[in-house]
């Protein structure tokens, strides 16, 4: 699956109230995603780098993001007053080119685009968090910029969130499983097995 099609995936979540609509949505994406992305997909639609018993975290706080944009600090600021979400406030920048510039700072240089895999992406987010010691937060700064300027405004909004922390979408684990009892049967009355076999009350 790449970039593109998740981001769309949730985009389209971000429309839908009903959890049950949300796990059924989630079950028929299952079509769509390659053998070697399928952690990578239940990962990244919950937001996490990896399964919880990994202690990966970003360390990437909202003023991290704020202070990447410095140049256009002031408006970033007044966005995020407007918009209330980071993810929003940086697809606007883009959409209205504020990171070319950066861009061209950067040398243009790529480390993901939109046709990158969803694998492609949590590698690169798990480097990202793996960054550590003296000098970690500009390398942290520089490689953020140079993913989020190479990938569209809208992939730039969700990455943005993950790496935040808050996808915005409320996908629980319960709702991923509630999803795969969608996905067997074509309703959630597998739901109760599901969760006892995956060991959630």
């Amino acid at each position: 699956m790449k970039i593109a099609e998740f981001v769309q995936m949730l985009e389209s979540i971000s429309k839908i109230s009903s959890r049950n609509s949300i796990a059924e949505f989630i079950s028929r994406q299952f079509y769509n995603i390659d053998k070697n992305c399928i952690s990578s997909f239940f990962y990244l639609l919950q937001g996490r780098l990896g399964p919880k018993y990994l202690d990966i975290e970003y360390n990437f706080s909202d003023k991290l993001v704020i202070k990447s944009f410095d140049v256009y600090k002031n408006e970033v600021l007044d966005y995020l007053r407007e918009y209330g979400d980071l993810g929003d406030v940086v697809m606007k920048m883009k959409l209205e080119g504020k990171l070319n510039q950066v861009k061209s700072i950067l040398n243009d240089s790529q480390i993901l685009n939109d046709n990158s895999s969803i694998l492609d992406l949590l590698t690169s987010l798990q480097s990202l968090a793996g960054m550590s010691g003296k000098g970690s937060q500009e390398k942290k700064l520089f490689t953020f910029l140079k993913i989020i300027s190479s990938v569209s405004p809208l992939s730039a909004k969700y990455i943005v969130r993950i790496i935040l922390g808050d996808l915005r979408l409320g996908i629980s684990e319960k709702t991923i499983l509630e999803s795969f009892s969608f996905f067997l049967v074509g309703d959630k009355s597998l739901k109760e097995e599901i969760n006892y076999a995956y060991g959630v009350n």
